[in-house]
């Protein structure tokens, strides 16, 4: 009995070999065959509030590499990428074949929505799914109390100034564990400028016996055109742990196993915050009174410093001027002009720096210019006062402060002193009597010295010795050069992916430059998203091409890049997938490829 079931287990196993073998072997003539490509869209619910999120999948059938699809305009929705999965089936001889897309889709407001055809274009055709209609309503109503989190937002002034520092203060409440947060601050780029005011702040709170962990970030908004407008709500998105409601033993143990590493007893749910919105009717700068010295849009609390390196010194030396603003505002919109010192003076300016501090939670620090005065001429040489004018918002007027007058001492250069009294003489003013004195002996077959400097010892120059160094040492540097490229080449075609590696840089700032020449945002955003994929593919020598910003982040997190680098990047792709997917059009192309240009920049050095 033991025989014969051995030998029907042999059997059946060289049997899966066989079939497996020749399922392998005519796999490609049998995907000739597969079904003809199905697009269709799921949601994992239909009805929702304002606190959840929609997981949308299009699936492709009969596809297992299609391309990506195309989604409708969802301007009632923040569009998100959710990664990318494929599959194939073989059953009794047939494949079946299908790619999914995920996208996670959070709304805006509530009502109710048509999510409208996705589509995807695939060998000349265009295929499209059903639309889905969805009802997002408004969370309940519990009060604080009942709620395990809950945030809140503040505005300092509701109607600025052009030019005047908001506080936004966010703070999240919360009486549980927490994890995956993800914050969102929108802003119209347009009508703000946005700056943070440092690190964010965590404390416990009290508030009617119970105790609140509070996590706070201050931000610095400057409105830079007049009207009215608003700042939309910040969204903040996570992973709330729920204690389970079945009981439990009271034991010293409970805390421990409360910690996210013993789950057992808990549950995670999906949760998305939102604070108000915030309606701010900024106010146009007095026309009437504007000041005409070095106004540059100024709002705040300023002090302006002006020192001299040295105020003695010859001409044509050197000596500094530095002037430094101080305060609190929008001082990195700061500038400076000299006026009335091209007259005594040779200037030539430095490019200023810009220290950013924080003062009684208002953005602030100092701008220091430097500019380089070469005396044109001997004497007292004055530096007029230099002017700063601002408006301070505190006050509703214009201030204008000066810096005292500077003096420059310049005398004569000593070198210029010495020429004069060691000038040559001029034998052409000779005088006739003198000349016929002065008789010609004889001659010789060296030539004759008249100059007193034909005398002195010959030394080899400076320069000389660089000329002699150089021709000793370019044959050594140009053979290690040789050797060293003949090393690369013969590591390239034995190791593709090293020489991948080395190359990445190179070939993807070509690419960049060739971005220019693409006139619509969304294909412009896929392509620089899909360029940066590819460099993290060749650099890691891993492929990256189709990698989502989450498979990135496991990636890179394995390579020896710092936090911070790895933070850039998953934010980046993460922004780009965004913007691929949403519906607005207002995308800052410069400045994508600045940033995108700046991370490559860094992880290159890095690497």
């Amino acid at each position: 009995m033991c025989n014969l079931f051995s030998l029907f287990n042999k059997r059946a196993f060289i049997y899966s070999i066989f079939v497996a073998f020749w399922a392998v072997l005519f796999a490609p003539s049998i995907q000739l065959y597969a079904q003809e490509l199905e697009l269709t869209a799921e949601v994992d619910k239909n009805k929702l509030t304002l606190e959840d999120s929609i997981y949308l999948k299009i699936i492709a059938l009969g596809s297992q590499n299609s391309p990506a699809p195309q989604l409708p305009p969802l301007p009632d929705f923040r569009v998100r990428s959710g990664g990318t999965s494929s599959s194939t089936q073989i059953i009794n001889g047939n494949i079946s074949a299908s790619s999914a897309h995920t996208f996670i889709l959070t709304p805006k407001k509530a009502g109710e929505f048509i999510i409208g055809p996705a589509t995807l274009s695939k060998d000349g055709k265009t295929y499209k799914t059903e639309p889905i209609k969805v009802t997002v309503s408004e969370p309940s109503r519990e009060s604080r109390e009942e709620s395990l989190a809950y945030v809140e937002a503040s505005l300092s002034n509701k109607n600025p100034y052009v030019g005047e520092q908001l506080i936004y203060t966010f703070k999240f409440y919360r009486k549980t564990g927490v994890q995956n947060l993800n914050l969102d601050t929108p802003y119209d780029q347009l009508k703000f400028r946005k700056d943070s005011l440092g690190k964010t702040r965590n404390y416990e709170q009290n508030i009617n016996g119970v105790i609140w962990k509070v996590l706070e970030l201050p931000i610095a908004y400057f409105p830079t055109q007049e009207g009215s407008t608003e700042i939309p709500p910040a969204i903040l998105e996570m992973d709330i742990l729920v204690r389970s409601s079945r009981p439990s033993r009271q034991s010293p143990l409970d805390e421990i196993f409360d910690n996210p590493f013993f789950r057992s007893r808990r549950q995670i749910q999906h949760k998305i915050l939102r604070t108000r919105n915030f309606k701010v009717s900024v106010k146009p700068l007095p026309k009437s009174t504007v000041p005409l010295e070095n106004f540059s849009g100024l709002a705040g609390q300023f002090q302006l410093s002006a020192e001299l390196g040295k105020s003695e010194l010859e001409t044509g030396d050197t000596t500094t001027l530095t002037i430094a603003i101080t305060g609190t505002g929008n001082i990195e919109e700061a500038n400076i002009g000299l006026k009335g010192v091209s007259e005594n003076f040779k200037v030539y300016s430095d490019q200023p720096v810009f220290e950013k501090t924080i003062q009684d939670q208002k953005l602030g620090g100092k701008k220091t210019f430097k500019f380089a005065l070469v005396p044109l001429k001997p004497g007292k040489l004055l530096i007029p006062p230099i002017s700063l004018s601002y408006f301070d918002p505190e006050k509703e007027r214009y201030e204008t402060i000066r810096t005292q007058a500077l003096y420059i001492s310049s005398i004569k250069s000593q070198d210029e002193e010495k020429i004069e009294k060691d000038s040559v003489k001029d034998f052409s003013n000779q005088t006739d009597s003198i000349k016929k004195n002065i008789k010609i002996l004889g001659e010789d077959i060296f030539p004759i010295h008249i100059h007193l400097e034909d005398f002195t010892n010959k030394k080899i120059s400076g320069q000389d010795k660089i000329l002699y160094l150089a021709f000793i040492i370019f044959p050594i540097v140009l053979f290690v050069l040789a050797s060293r490229h003949s090393n690369f080449l013969r590591r390239s075609n034995a190791d593709p992916k090293f020489f991948k590696s080395r190359q990445a840089y190179k070939i993807v700032q070509q690419r960049m430059d060739n971005l220019g020449t693409i006139t619509e945002p969304k294909l412009f955003v896929a392509e620089l998203s899909h360029l940066l994929k590819e460099y993290i593919g060749n650099k890691f020598q891993f492929t990256g091409a189709s990698l989502t910003s989450k498979e990135a982040e496991i990636l890179l997190n394995e390579t020896n890049l710092g936090n911070e680098i790895r933070k850039s990047a998953f934010q980046l792709l993460e922004k780009l997938e965004t913007l691929q997917y949403s519906s607005a059009t207002d995308i800052s192309r410069d400045d994508l490829l600045e940033e995108s240009r700046h991370l490559l920049g860094v992880m290159e050095k890095r690497k």
